[in-house]
């Protein structure tokens, strides 16, 4: 990482950001319970559009690899009457809350019959999104930081039974500028009022961020953006003793368009990943049929947010790699 300086304060930057769009927080991650593997999603963001309140988005998924089943729950609430303490963190709904401090995040999430109530504690370095903590493409104006290594320990309910939740999980904490101040094309508002339907995909706007968490304790972190026909990535790979080194990724926006093409008329079109870093021997495959977000953007008819965990699979030399993965796209098609 060298000796560049950061811009981000894991502790300071915990707090929402009143001056910007979009805040958002995540927490996934995997645990065995009597038996059976377990996959979990907590997504809180709290973003504002131009000429509307800010409103809150909440979303929590959670996976049994071993029954093969999935349940999810997502809500969206205007921000009045939501108290946020200016001096201790903690966002609370009914059925979700993210409170405390970057040494034990608390994490708080219920539907149905099944309840997970956490304690997230980081215990190997931050990750910044960039080598600074922000993303290279300026426009986008977009700031963060994570912890892909936290204890996880708890307790998941389901039903009425209770047990006790051992694992791990990843933090993403990300902020972003308000859109008015945001220069994508021209605006993003701009955007919206024309269709860009240029085959070479120049009136596009795309973001995406992938997350893998893989069998031999390394993490993999990307986030790429597309505009104007070019695009920018990011790429960090964190191996299970903190070290990290710098991916150079291949492009990942013809993939995401060539989805967005059909999902509309075939909404269980998946979308796979190939990725080949020949410099350290790493391939890694992974494919989702991700949620679509229709609740957080849907002022916004032609922008589109879809996010879902998914397992992954992969080589690093002649080993298998087996995993689960993070998956977040957003953009105007």
């Amino acid at each position: 990482m060298g000796t560049v300086k950061l811009k981000v304060d894991p502790d300071k930057d915990l707090f929402l950001k009143s001056d910007y769009f979009d805040n958002q927080f995540f927490t996934f991650g995997s645990f065995e319970v009597q038996g059976h593997k377990m996959d979990y999603l907590f997504h809180m963001e709290a973003f504002q559009l131009p000429g509307q309140e800010e409103r809150l988005f909440s979303h929590f998924a959670f996976l049994d690899e071993t029954l093969g089943e999935y349940a999810e729950t997502t809500q969206v609430v205007d921000m009045e009457g939501i108290r946020i303490d200016p001096d201790r963190f903690a966002i609370r709904l009914p059925d979700a809350e993210i409170s405390g401090d970057m040494n034990k995040l608390h994490i708080f999430a219920r539907m149905d019959y099944l309840t997970l109530d956490v304690d997230v504690s980081p215990y190997r370095p931050v990750l910044p999104l960039a080598q600074d903590g922000v993303f290279p493409d300026k426009d986008l104006d977009l700031t963060g930081f994570s912890y892909p290594y936290c204890l996880t320990t708890g307790k998941l309910t389901l039903a009425n039974s209770m047990m006790l939740v051992r694992g791990d999980s990843w933090y993403v904490r990300t902020w972003q500028r308000r859109l008015p101040r945001m220069i994508f094309p021209k605006t993003i508002v701009r955007m919206l009022e024309r269709k860009m339907t240029k085959e070479d995909g120049t009136g596009m706007f795309l973001r995406g961020m992938l997350c893998f968490v893989m069998s031999d304790y390394s993490v993999l972190d990307i986030c790429f953006s597309f505009r104007e026909g070019r695009e920018t990535s990011i790429g960090s790979l964190m191996y299970s003793n903190g070290n990290q080194v710098r991916l150079s990724i291949p492009d990942l926006a013809p993939t995401v368009i060539e989805f967005l093409k059909k999902v509309d008329d075939e909404p269980q079109t998946p979308l796979i990943f190939k990725l080949d870093f020949d410099e350290y021997d790493l391939k890694v495959r992974t494919g989702i049929i991700p949620k679509r977000q229709e609740g957080i953007f849907n002022t916004l008819p032609d922008f589109h947010f879809f996010e879902g965990l998914t397992k992954m699979h992969g080589r690093r030399g002649e080993d298998k790699l087996t995993g689960y993965a993070y998956i977040n796209i957003m953009g105007c098609p």
